[in-house]
């Protein structure tokens, strides 16, 4: 179980206005993902550790996470993103 991470395209970031927005401050936490999870970051950066990888990613940056993946969120810089 793995988290993809990349650039997202400008088609992306039009679609992904339609979605609510979740924000932290710098923070550390582990969370769990129930169900498949895509977002797009506008603001911020940190840093998703999870069995098997760390990924980080900033304000631009697409992820997917999959469904039962447990996970540490280290959030460096506040962020803003918009979830699906």
């Amino acid at each position: 179980m793995k988290v993809l991470c990349r650039k997202a395209t400008e088609a992306e970031k039009a679609y992904m206005k339609r979605f609510e927005y979740w924000e932290s401050d710098v923070a550390e936490f582990d969370y769990y993902y129930d169900h498949d999870e895509t977002f797009l970051l506008y603001e911020g950066q940190a840093t998703i550790t999870y069995p098997g990888g760390s990924v980080s990613f900033g304000a631009g940056d697409i992820l997917v996470c999959p469904e039962g993946l447990r996970c540490h969120w280290s959030v460096k810089v506040p962020v803003k993103k918009r979830l699906h």
